[in-house]
């Protein structure tokens, strides 16, 4: 059965049994089995609220076969689920007032926020770049920014260049501080963590023979490549070599020397493996 719009009848109109069963029994059959038309509606539309009062449907929500097909016309939708049309771009949002934000489409402003007491992420196509806030988005929370270039600044917004990194204040080398003083044992191999300095000390008690300290660096274990040297030195005299050490080479101090010599070595690490 299909519906049928009832007939105002008039008063003394004698209802017959088929006009019963059309405009009430029949009628009220089809609404049960979701025969219901509202203004605009279309295969796969999705009613909703115009009023208090009233339902509509329109092409801007609608199921296309199993998926949500969803067609923006404005920009002031809201909600926790929100699509919106951006100079005719589509942009996808989710927005907690209470603290929770993320967006995706082609947007001036993509924004991620967990709060305002955790981290947030806004990146700028306008621009081009990536920041990332603590406590909230604003300037003074900007902890780093990701360029365009590829170069990445920490506490600072200036545009290192490609593939450079710029930190604001100091940088920090080691695990906790600038860096750290390890003491090495002289005459023994190591091989390096991470990219450091290798330093040696050598302080001379006199006597007869000769003074010679050296810094071998080089990938082979052992290292034979000579990178700093140091001989000769007066007796009571004191003297100091350093070499870069690259990360994964091996590096040593040699001390042959025939005099009385005290040799002292260290190694400096730049870098969270060192």
């Amino acid at each position: 059965m299909a519906w049928s719009t009832p007939t105002s009848r008039a008063t003394g109109f004698d209802v017959t049994a088929a006009i019963w069963n059309q405009d009430v029994v029949d009628n009220a059959i089809e609404l049960r089995a979701g025969g219901l038309a509202i203004s605009g509606q279309a295969a796969g539309y999705i009613p909703r609220a115009s009023s208090s009062s009233q339902l509509v449907t329109s092409s801007a929500l609608a199921f296309g076969g199993n998926a949500l097909a969803v067609t923006p016309t404005t920009t002031t939708q809201a909600g926790y689920l929100q699509t919106t049309n951006n100079g005719g771009a589509a942009y996808f949002g989710i927005d907690n007032s209470t603290g929770g934000t993320f967006g995706l489409g082609n947007y001036t402003t993509i924004i991620y926020s967990d709060g305002a007491s955790g981290i947030s992420i806004a990146a700028t196509n306008a621009t081009g770049y990536l920041d990332i806030f603590t406590a909230g988005v604003s300037a003074g929370n900007r902890r780093m920014r990701i360029h365009t270039s590829g170069g990445v600044s920490i506490g600072d917004t200036t545009d290192p260049g490609a593939t450079n990194a710029r930190v604001a204040g100091d940088a920090k080398f080691g695990t906790t501080s600038n860096f750290s003083w390890v003491s090495k044992t002289v005459n023994t191999v190591y091989q390096a963590a991470s990219d450091g300095f290798v330093v040696a000390h050598a302080l001379a008690s006199g006597g007869a023979g000769s003074s010679l300290v050296q810094i071998l660096t080089d990938a082979s274990n052992p290292p034979t490549t000579l990178r700093a040297a140091q001989n000769g030195i007066p007796d009571t005299g004191r003297a100091s070599v350093m070499s870069p050490v690259k990360k994964g080479d091996y590096y040593k101090v040699a001390d042959s020397s025939t005099a009385t010599v005290t040799t002292t070595c260290f190694w400096v690490p730049m870098g969270f493996n060192g």
